[in-house]
């Protein structure tokens, strides 16, 4: 049965915190709904991320209270709860994070409980989605807008923070072309072995996000190479179980032109046995400015 969400989303110009006014619902995701909204003090436009795991969560009786819909899911939902706080946590240790500009990641600025669940404001951020860009043909700088991400990424990893779901929709481009990473609902600090079947992407995940290997550094290097594989072929690099482990990914100079280099960095970024794959961002970053 397919779940509405104004069945269970809060009604617009609900008041939370006694500050931020809900303005209308932005998504339903697996661990909460997304609203679009305003702080009142300053009156800044907001995202107010509402933990609320709809499969195991239910609204209580007076319409605004989240409460796990049985004691048989009584564990996954303290998990799932566990998951949001520390996806607040990193957004928060990032928050002073300025390289290689200000505010180039979600901008922190709240986390309160209320209504027996928690909420998590951002800043909202004017732009649209590097996948907006690629479905529209909508021109944009690959080398400038891939340098900035690399660049960011660099810094999320120096802070032991790795993202675990980099892909374009996770990537939006402003109106000065500046880009910001959103989205750190699957990030995690380096571990020797993932939890099996951890959440994924498909084109975009590296293989080990599927089948719980060790995640580092070269989790996220994967995703981007899978970004600049699809942006100059516009073809997706298939999930691991869409493929036979011999079968190799098809070279990017067999569908485009392109300098031996940049060829071989993305293909190398694209290993999926990760002991062969590229294992540092500066490289790729010395290809795409070359």
């Amino acid at each position: 049965m397919s779940v509405e969400v104004s069945d269970i989303a809060l009604p617009e110009n609900t008041i939370l915190h006694n500050k931020y006014r809900v303005e209308e619902v932005h998504y339903l995701g697996q661990t909460g709904i997304v609203y679009f909204g305003v702080d009142l003090d300053d009156r800044a436009e907001v995202v107010i991320k509402e933990f609320m795991p709809y499969k195991i969560a239910n609204r209580d009786m007076n319409g605004k209270d989240v409460i796990c819909k049985s004691r048989g899911c009584q564990k996954q939902f303290v998990k799932a709860r566990e998951a949001f706080d520390q996806e607040c946590a990193y957004v928060y240790k990032l928050r002073k994070l300025k390289k290689p500009y200000e505010a180039c990641v979600l901008k922190y600025r709240d986390v309160f409980e209320e209504n027996q669940t928690v909420y998590f404001v951002t800043e909202k951020i004017k732009g649209r989605s590097l996948q907006d860009y690629l479905e529209n043909g909508i021109d944009f700088s690959v080398r400038d807008t891939m340098n900035m991400l690399v660049d960011i990424v660099d810094q999320v990893h120096k802070k032991g923070i790795i993202h675990c779901d980099i892909k374009p929709s996770n990537v939006i481009i402003q109106d000065d072309g500046k880009i910001v990473l959103i989205d750190f609902g699957s990030a995690c600090y380096k571990k020797k072995k993932g939890d099996e079947m951890m959440f994924a992407s498909r084109g975009y995940s590296a293989p080990e996000l599927y089948h719980g290997g060790k995640i580092d550094e070269k989790t996220d290097i994967y995703s981007i190479g899978a970004i600049l594989y699809y942006m100059l072929t516009d073809c997706q690099i298939p999930a691991p179980d869409d493929y036979d482990e011999s079968e190799e990914i098809p070279s990017i100079a067999e569908l485009i032109e392109i300098p031996k280099p940049l060829e071989d960095v993305i293909m190398k970024s694209l290993q999926r046995d990760r002991d062969k794959r590229l294992g540092s961002l500066s490289i790729m970053r010395k290809v795409l400015n070359q």
